[in-house]
């Protein structure tokens, strides 16, 4: 793709790099960005220049050490590293550097090649206080199956504002929109994960807390760090005596989970009143329904019946329909029992790795907590090789790694391309050119062999003051209204007009859009127009769902108003046929926030089922309805003056009319019934 502006290529096979780069330079376009990638047996690498005054560019591909001893010769000319990545490849680590002219107010360029995370834990802050701030930072998957690091830190004259990220950079992760705020993308990175020695990661755990203890016998964490090592790599004994010592310095730390731990190793060891005190004491501590559930479970499946483990754990994702939370305990507990299985050689291990599969493909679809859980805790090694399991992590993109470069730049507006493959990340591109968005930085990766590469970019442009005005100042109509700058009644067209342009900006599907649709139901609702307030926040809470799961603080403010909304609305219809639909959605919403056992709930569905028997009825049984309440009326009037008998005789003939046509669960027959027994009460 060629612009006035920029051009990128995103696939260069090895061979043609250099001369296309050439080629390039002489058209008037300066390379910025130079990524390999893995395709199949082959390695190909995308570009990304920008245009400008011609400069002297250098790249070289080779191994740590003949990078270093290019950077001096670079050096040597005037230049400076401005991008650095790693790949493993059939000949070992190959590193790929481009070298340019300084960066404007720069005093010095640090380049670092194939740093391990404990080789950057003792690098990087040395760097930055000497005033380092990151360029670029990119990880790779090592020829001895770890993550390593390249990074380009700049030394500035006046230090901008930065920040950086690596995880599993998903769609639930809330930095992809921190542009709100004036952050800007100017790097990004993507790296596959990598089959890491579970045997060997803990064992480093082990001995690195062991040192630490060694130095620190009173250092918590590492104590915390010990007992759990010891805990996956089943040294009982060591795990037992870590997790008492731990215990006994701190009864309450943890939240309760080294009673957890410690209940299993009693299990493991056949202590099994121990393991019931220990699971009842995290219980007690945790607090939480859904992780006491988890423990019971798992005790019960180890000590007891496993039948009854497993019915308890189907319970939990029964719950989870209505509480999503429940879905994450369930994943939990049934991993961990099926650890257990499987080192016991249980005939039905494979029955509840099959479960715990399950469950953690249900928690993952509401709960991004469970990703960070995936290659943390040992309860899922056990789980790693099956099939369902490995299409989880594809489908939820918990097969690749992202990394990510922020500075603070109010003037620029950034968007994000992620993990696309070429063709549509290609016309995405041609729809972001057109709005006037430049690419700033794009990485690919090959997470399967002979698949397509996925490609993801970060993009930028310069921010007009129209927008400026209302996103980053965050002028957003309520805002406004609260701060006294803007009447109720002058509210709508501007209100309007934001969720026009957030929609020509950004899409339907943003949360710029969601918030304008947010703000613009906020004026619709203070000017009595419900119907179309609940519109505007029915869009922005289904769009928002789907983005940050039920669980997200943001989904449930927005759900939160818009029950609130649908019943000030239900107030002021009287026509079934208009409230039915409104009943529905409210009762689901009941359901989701509350849970389907809360008495709001109960009441809603009572509601509801009324409201559509009373449409169900015949004219004459409306009629019936009529007089039945004429009688009611009729009894108030005998008892008033003094004639109980009659009122009495009144009251029982509504009530045998509203049983008949209601039943005996409507409200308004209980009602009946209570007011004839008070008739009968002052008789006597």
């Amino acid at each position: 793709m060629i612009q006035p502006d920029f051009a990128f290529c995103q696939a260069i096979s090895v061979s043609a790099v250099k001369q296309l780069v050439s080629r390039m330079s002489q058209k008037g376009y300066s390379l910025q960005r130079l990524r390999p990638y893995r395709r199949g047996a082959d390695i190909k690498l995308a570009a990304l220049w920008h245009s400008g005054p011609g400069r002297t560019f250098s790249i070289y591909e080779g191994t740590k050490e003949k990078v270093f001893e290019s950077d001096r010769d670079q050096r040597a000319k005037g230049l400076v590293p401005i991008d650095a990545v790693g790949l493993s490849t059939q000949n070992g680590d190959r590193y790929w550097v481009t070298w340019g002219e300084p960066p404007e107010d720069s005093l010095h360029v640090q380049m670092h090649c194939g740093l391990d995370r404990k080789e950057y834990d003792t690098i990087w802050p040395a760097d930055q206080k000497k005033g380092f701030v990151p360029a670029t930072m990119q990880w790779f998957a090592s020829e001895d199956h770890s993550h390593r690091m390249t990074l380009i830190a700049v030394q500035q004259k006046k230090e901008p504002a930065w920040r950086t990220r690596w995880s599993r950079y998903t769609k639930f992760n809330p930095d992809r929109f921190t542009f709100l705020n004036g952050w800007v993308q100017i790097d990004i990175g993507t790296y596959p994960e990598v089959n890491t020695d579970r045997e060997k990661y803990y064992r480093d755990r082990y001995q690195s807390a062991k040192s630490q203890l060694a130095n620190n016998p009173d250092d918590r964490s590492a104590m915390w760090s010990f007992a759990w090592s010891a805990f996956f790599l089943r040294e009982n004994q060591t795990a037992l005596t870590a997790l008492d010592a731990y215990i006994q310095a701190d009864p309450k730390g943890r939240s309760g989970w080294p009673y957890f731990y410690r209940a299993i190793v009693h299990c493991r060891l056949g202590n099994k009143t121990k393991a019931e005190q220990d699971q009842a004491q995290f219980g007690k501590i945790d607090g939480r329904e859904q992780y006491r559930q988890m423990a019971l479970g798992v005790t019960t499946g180890l000590t007891k019946d496993l039948d009854a483990a497993l019915e308890l754990f189907k319970e939990q994702m029964t719950k989870s329909q209505s509480t999503p939370n429940y879905a994450h305990g369930a994943a939990n507990g049934l991993a961990y029992l099926a650890t257990e299985l499987a080192a016991a050689k249980h005939p039905r291990a494979s029955e509840v790795i099959d479960l715990a599969v399950q469950a953690t493909q249900t928690s993952a679809k509401s709960s991004p907590q469970i990703y960070q859980d995936l290659d943390e805790y040992g309860q899922w090694d056990v789980l790693r090789t099956h099939a369902s399991f490995q299409d989880m992590r594809t489908a939820h993109r918990l097969d690749r790694n992202y990394v990510g470069v922020w500075q603070k730049k109010n003037s620029q507006l950034g968007r994000d391309l992620l993990t696309l493959n070429p063709t549509e990340h290609l016309q995405q591109a041609e729809e972001l050119a057109k709005k006037g968005y430049r690419p700033i930085s794009l990485s690919c990766l090959e997470t399967n062999p002979g698949r397509r590469p996925l490609i993801s970019s970060v993009w930028s442009k310069p921010v007009s003051r129209e927008i400026r005005s209302w996103l980053y100042d965050q002028q957003w109509t309520t805002t406004r209204i609260n701060q006294g700058t803007l009447t109720l009644e002058k509210a709508l067209e501007p209100a309007e007009e934001l969720l026009s342009k957030a929609t020509e900006e950004f899409g339907t599907e943003h949360p710029v859009t969601v918030m304008a649709q947010s703000d613009l139901a906020y004026v619709l609702a203070h000017r009595k127009d419900l119907s179309q307030a609940i519109r505007q926040l029915r869009n922005a809470c289904r769009t928002q769902k789907r983005h940050t799961g039920k669980s997200s603080e943001s989904y449930q403010k927005h759900r939160d108003n818009l029950i609130f909304i649908i019943q000030n609305h239900l107030t002021t219809l009287k026509d079934y046929n208009q409230r039915h639909g409104f009943l529905q959605e409210l009762l689901y919403l009941l359901i989701e926030k509350h849970g389907i056992l809360d008495w709001r709930v109960t009441d809603q569905f009572q509601q509801l089922n009324e409201e559509k028997r009373r449409h169900e009825l015949t004219d004459a049984e409306k009629q019936k309805l009529t007089e039945a309440g004429q009688l009611l009326k009729s009894a108030q009037t005998q008892q008033a003056i003094n004639q109980p008998t009659d009122a009495i005789q009144f009251a029982a003939k509504a009530v045998g009319i509203y049983r008949t046509l209601l039943g005996p669960t409507d409200r308004t027959y209980l009602k009946a019934v209570q007011d004839l027994a008070i008739l009968y009460y002052q008789q006597e």
